[in-house]
C-alpha cells in the first residue's frame, strides 16, 4: 500500500504525499518476535523510487520552500534583511540534515547524496560551518556503491577461505580414518 501511495504520488508529482509517507515510514514501527523494531520504511526499500536522485532532489526543494513560507515568510514584526537570510538558512539546513538521514534509513549510496545535498547547498550559499557538518554527515552516514562491492568481495573471499579450511579439515579427517584402517588392519 505505502508502495502504491508512493508510485502514484510520484506519476503526480505530489511531494506533499511523498513527504507524508516518508514521514509516517521513519515514524511507525511494530514489534518483531525478537522486541525488535521494524518500521514500515522496510516495505519501501525496493521501490526503486526511494534510490532516485531526481526525486530527492524535488522532494528536498518542495520540502524546502514550504517550510520557508512557514517560518521565514510568515509574518513575525519588522525584520532587517539579514534576519530574513538566518531564518532561510537555517531552514535549509534543517531541511538538508531531515533529508540526508531519510536518504541514509533508505540505504542511498553516497555519490546520490552529494548529487542531491551538494547543488542546494551551494544553491542556497550555507556558512561554512553548516556545510562543514552537512558533508561530515555525509561520509559517516552513506557509503559507496563502491564500498558495497569491495565488501561484497570480501564476503566471497572470506567464504572460499572458509570452504578451503573445510575441505582440509575434510581432507584430514578422512587421513586420520584411513590411518586408523591401517592401524586396525595390521593389529
Amino acid at each position: 500500500m505505502l508502495n502504491k501511495g508512493l508510485n502514484l504520488s510520484h506519476e503526480q508529482n505530489d511531494y506533499s504525499n511523498i513527504d507524508q509517507i516518508i514521514i509516517l515510514s521513519q515514524t511507525f514501527f511494530w514489534e518483531d518476535k525478537e522486541k525488535k523494531k521494524q518500521y514500515l520504511y522496510n516495505f519501501l526499500l525496493s521501490n526503486p523510487l526511494m534510490k532516485d536522485p531526481d526525486l530527492w532532489e524535488k522532494y528536498t526543494c518542495y520540502t524546502i520552500n514550504v517550510e520557508i513560507g512557514r517560518n521565514v515568510n510568515a509574518e513575525t514584526g519588522p525584520e532587517t534583511a539579514a534576519d530574513t537570510q538566518r531564518k532561510c538558512s537555517n531552514v535549509v539546513f534543517t531541511k538538508l540534515l531531515s533529508t540526508l538521514d531519510s536518504m541514509a534509513c533508505f540505504n542511498n549510496p553516497v555519490e546520490t547524496a552529494n548529487r542531491v545535498i551538494l547543488p542546494l547547498i551551494r544553491q542556497f550559499v550555507l556558512s561554512p560551518e553548516c556545510e562543514a557538518i552537512i558533508l561530515n554527515l555525509i561520509s559517516e552516514k552513506f557509503k559507496s556503491d563502491a564500498d558495497d562491492n569491495k565488501k561484497e568481495e570480501e564476503k566471497k573471499e572470506e567464504k572460499k577461505e572458509e570452504k578451503k579450511e573445510e575441505v582440509k579439515e575434510e581432507k584430514k579427517e578422512e587421513d586420520a580414518k584411513e590411518e586408523d584402517k591401517k592401524e586396525e588392519s595390521k593389529g
